[in-house]
């Protein structure tokens, strides 16, 4: 990917599908913001992507109440 179209990431309606929307990264930063992690992006042209995401560690299970 070049460093141009890095820039372009997680903008809403930019795609470089034919078909795509451009919101699938948008979406995916906030869920993983939400969790208090991070995403961060490194491009080689012609060599490939790598995405790396990281959660915070969970100290347990939420409690949650169930009605039957």
């Amino acid at each position: 990917m070049t460093p141009e179209k890095m820039l372009w990431l997680g903008i809403p309606i930019y795609s470089n599908k034919e078909n795509g929307t451009g919101l699938g990264i948008m979406i995916s930063r906030q869920i993983i913001k939400n969790h208090h992690g991070t995403i961060q992006f490194e491009s080689e042209l012609g060599k490939g992507t790598t995405v790396e995401i990281r959660l915070a560690k969970s100290t347990g299970f939420a409690e949650t109440n169930h009605h039957d």
